[in-house]
């Protein structure tokens, strides 16, 4: 498939999580932009409007739940080889 071998160079994607993630893609022109495609993964914030307040929450979880397991479990593989995925984690877990 177009796209596996990019995929696959980044480290915490195996075959598998390549193969998971294009098949569920399909065609990458389908999205306009990288925020579509990770809305379709269901790995955006949920935002709530109300007048002039807006509320940014946790991932909307909307999206395709088999890619969003697999992103998340390539994401916590690559942590363990990259210091600045281990990094922005400890940030995030800090809030």
């Amino acid at each position: 498939m177009d796209g596996h071998k990019n995929l696959t160079s980044i480290k915490g994607i195996g075959d598998k999580g390549a193969a998971v993630m294009l098949s569920a893609i399909g065609n990458i022109h389908d999205f306009s932009d990288p925020g579509k495609l990770a809305s379709y993964f269901g790995i955006t914030s949920r935002v709530q409007n109300s007048g002039d307040t807006v509320h940014h929450g946790r991932i909307a979880k909307k999206g395709n739940k088999l890619v969003r397991t697999t992103l998340v479990q390539c994401s916590l593989i690559a942590k363990r080889y990259n210091p600045y995925p281990e990094n922005f984690f400890q940030r995030i877990k800090s809030r």
